[in-house]
């Protein structure tokens, strides 16, 4: 089975399409974040543009908002939503 190996540079392309806007700090974090999974390797470039609009949900989530300190104390989905405000803000600051 042909396996793909992970391109950097074609992801970063990827997010940077997708947040033209997004802080350089935050889209190198983001990148060297996927690099790194063993998972991304046998992805396709054709599923960097989805990785990456999933990579930046996240690190915003994760990043720029309370999210972590909810999971504490609550379900995934209900911190979700607690926080989907905060993360479409940057995510429309970054479009």
């Amino acid at each position: 089975m042909y396996s793909h190996r992970f391109q950097p540079e074609q992801f970063r392309e990827a997010v940077l399409r997708r947040y033209p806007r997004i802080p350089l700090e935050a889209l190198d974090r983001i990148v060297d974040r996927e690099a790194q999974r063993p998972v991304n390797h046998s992805l396709s470039p054709a599923s960097y543009v989805p990785l990456a609009v999933a990579s930046v949900h996240g690190f915003v989530r994760h990043n720029f908002t309370n999210y972590d300190i909810l999971l504490e104390r609550t379900m995934r989905h209900i911190a979700r939503d607690k926080v989907r405000r905060a993360v479409e803000n940057y995510l429309t600051a970054w479009s």
